[in-house]
């Protein structure tokens, strides 16, 4: 919009000057006449284009050299953007996971079995080891001690088999009816026979048998047991039989298979394994991440009435010496809360187990055995150890991976954009640009992209308008375009001079696979075009500039009586122009309007040019005008310093329809004066 402020104070200081100096240019003795001569001034012709104040202006006039839009006349900037720093955008929330890991069965120590032998004499009558004798009918009740699992107090069988293993040592058959065994001390029952045909045991004098009870469950047994039964045996039939020294019933109690529950005993070492897993997140997945900032805490609870250790084993976390991280945590029975804190993270590193792989896990192994003391302990299968694992304020370094769409935001950053005295001189009704851009040459060092949400703003101080920026992908291969339409056009007396642009970012919009580094950044500028593709309406511009004639003698205006001078317009620049002037003194009050009150008209014109439909001039616009001016006049021109001139302009064509101001556009001028002298 510049134009109109240079061509217009140019086009009618150059009249006035012509009119003025050319007029009276006097001979080398000039003698003033006694009447009035009148004086004819040769014809000046001037062209100006459009191109001429491009070059003036090359900082931010410019023109298109678009094949499509030659020449067409812009405003134009660039602005660089703040730039976009990632820093701490590479960071996860805090992760946290608990795991907690049952004994499950307990392992005691089983000894050896010991037998127990029932003596003949405890069951018969009349029956002597060691001789030779009848053996007669015989039936008798028994209750012996048997070993029980004399390494532990008691135990809570869940299930288990029990044999016995029976050695006759007699010469004559025998019976075991109602077996039972149980505890000694409160006489509660293990295992047990009835006292059924089908449930004797039947043994042949000197051999080995065995019965079973394979299906105990849900029993107490402690280190005392009692075998409880009848014996019996029919005898030797009348024969006489010798009995061994040593005759008698051999019981051997074997424990086998057994699924303990809890147990009160001096107790071995429990082993056992579990792995598990902390997410890193619900979408995240690292190859190798160094981590810049983070800690760690792990609490460990030992719900054990045995002292213990843990080792735990991380897979992919690995120290700054590249170790996988391993930590050796010593429990004492029943200790709880155990707490261990890791402060620092930074430079340590989360991996995948290969090359190429993702994962979205920290895997760990941990390891639990328990202390064998001698010491009496109880535990049960339900019995367990806890760990609570809280990694917090994790952000990297650097990442390769798939970094889940993260946003983060954008700081405000404003730019002004000038348009020199014009913008504080112009004032219109309306102002439609066409054709109004910005592209966004915005690049990113990361080789992952970013996506740009948010507001560009416009405001002349007084107006405001907003437009929305959604999902502009970067980097791209070339610029992006963004319509600036809604965002200049609109406003009243005066142009948008101040733009603001905020909002957010997503890091990894399209949710791919990269590598990304907290040093990388987005950076780039903005480049404004704002087409002199334009509509107004109602627009006027004022302007004060000083008056300087050069070496004019001030005596020859003296001497005028009268003078008018004839201009001729060809315009070729798309806007019609309507113009005064107001010749000021030093204190800037007004003493002269130009044109005077007896030229009998308001202003001075250059015509419209015919416009096509689509803004490109058709043909010139051509008027002839003639400007009066008197002596006395004359006197207030030369003898004050300073002219204000006042524009009013709209474009060609009717409802403001936009026009496009080309380098070729062009305004041709012709004076000729003529002046009457004393």
């Amino acid at each position: 919009m510049k134009f109109c402020q240079t061509t217009f104070k140019t086009i009618l200081l150059t009249i006035l000057v012509i009119f003025f100096t050319g007029c009276f240019d006097s001979p080398d003795e000039f003698v003033s006449p006694t009447w009035d001569v009148d004086v004819n001034i040769p014809i000046t012709k001037k062209e100006y284009s459009l191109l001429e104040l491009v070059e003036q202006d090359s900082s931010f006039l410019k023109s298109s050299q678009d094949p499509s839009n030659l020449g067409l006349i812009y405003f134009g900037d660039t602005q660089f953007v703040s730039t976009i720093k990632i820093e701490n955008q590479l960071k996860l929330k805090s992760l946290h996971t608990n795991t907690t890991h049952l004994l499950g069965n307990v392992k005691v120590n089983v000894p050896l079995p010991t037998a127990t032998n029932i003596k003949v004499e405890e069951w018969t009558e009349n029956v002597t080891n060691g001789s030779s004798q009848l053996f007669p009918e015989q039936e008798g009740n028994v209750t012996i001690d048997i070993p029980g699992i004399e390494t532990v107090e008691k135990i809570f069988l869940e299930k288990g088999e029990l044999k016995f293993v029976i050695f006759n040592n007699l010469p004559v058959n025998i019976t075991l009816r109602g077996i039972a065994i149980r505890n000694k001390v409160d006489k509660s029952i293990i295992a047990e026979r009835s006292n059924s045909v089908n449930d004797w045991v039947k043994i042949r004098k000197f051999t080995i048998d065995s019965v079973s009870f394979p299906e105990l469950q849900n029993v107490e047994i402690t280190n005392e047991l009692e075998y409880v039964g009848t014996i019996y045996s029919i005898g030797s039939n009348g024969e006489e039989v010798i009995i061994p020294n040593d005759g008698g019933t051999t019981i051997l109690a074997l424990f086998d298979k057994l699924v303990i529950s809890s147990a009160t005993a001096p107790l071995p070492s429990q082993y056992l394994e579990f792995s598990n897993s902390v997410s890193l997140d619900d979408s995240t997945q690292i190859e190798h991440a160094l981590i810049k900032n983070g800690s760690a805490n792990i609490t460990v609870n030992n719900n054990m009435d045995v002292n213990l250790h843990a080792t735990v084993n991380f897979q992919n976390l690995l120290d700054p010496d590249q170790n996988p991280f391993s930590l050796n945590i010593p429990l004492n029975r029943n200790e709880l809360a155990k707490n261990i804190e890791i402060e620092s993270l930074t430079d340590w590193t989360i991996s995948s187990n290969n090359p190429g792989e993702l994962t979205s896990d920290l895997v760990y192994t941990i390891q639990v055995v328990t202390d064998s003391t001698g010491e009496l302990s109880t535990i049960s299968k339900n019995d367990s150890i806890s760990f609570d694992f809280n990694f917090g304020g994790l952000s990297f370094k650097s990442f390769t991976g798939r970094f889940k769409p993260t946003t983060f935001e954008i700081n405000e950053s404003s730019f002004d954009i000038n348009y020199g005295d014009f913008d504080d001189q112009l004032k219109f009704g309306s102002i439609d640009f066409k054709g109004a851009k910005v592209k966004l040459n915005l690049q990113t060092s990361a080789d992952l992209k970013f996506a740009l949400n948010g507001n560009l703003s416009s405001s002349n101080g007084n107006e405001s308008h907003t437009i929305t920026l959604e999902n502009i992908l970067l980097p791209s291969e070339n610029s992006t375009n963004i319509d600036l339409t809604e965002l200049v056009n609109g406003y009243t007396n005066d142009l948008p001079n101040t733009f603001t642009m905020a909002g957010s970012g997503i890091l990894n919009p399209l949710f791919e696979t990269g590598t990304i580094s907290s040093l990388d950044s987005i950076f780039g500028s903005m480049n404004f075009e704002i087409p002199l593709n334009v509509g107004i309406s109602g627009a006027s511009f004022l302007d004060t500039l000083s008056i300087d004639l050069g070496e004019v003698n001030e005596d020859d205006f003296e001497r005028v009586n009268y003078g008018e001078i004839t201009f001729s317009v060809e315009n070729g620049i798309p806007v019609g122009i309507k113009f005064k002037a107001t010749v000021l003194d030093s204190n800037y009050n007004a003493v002269l309007s130009l044109p005077t009150i007896y030229n009998e008209k308001e202003y001075l014109e250059i015509p419209n040019p015919q416009v096509s439909s689509d803004g490109e001039v058709l043909q010139v616009g051509l008027i002839e005008q003639t400007l009066q001016l008197y002596n006395e006049d004359v006197i207030k021109f030369i003898k004050n310093p300073y002219m204000q001139i006042s524009f009013s302009f709209a474009t060609t064509n009717s409802a403001n329809q936009n026009v496009k101001f080309r380098t070729s556009n062009k305004i041709n001028f012709s004076v000729k004066a003529n002046a009457s002298y004393r």
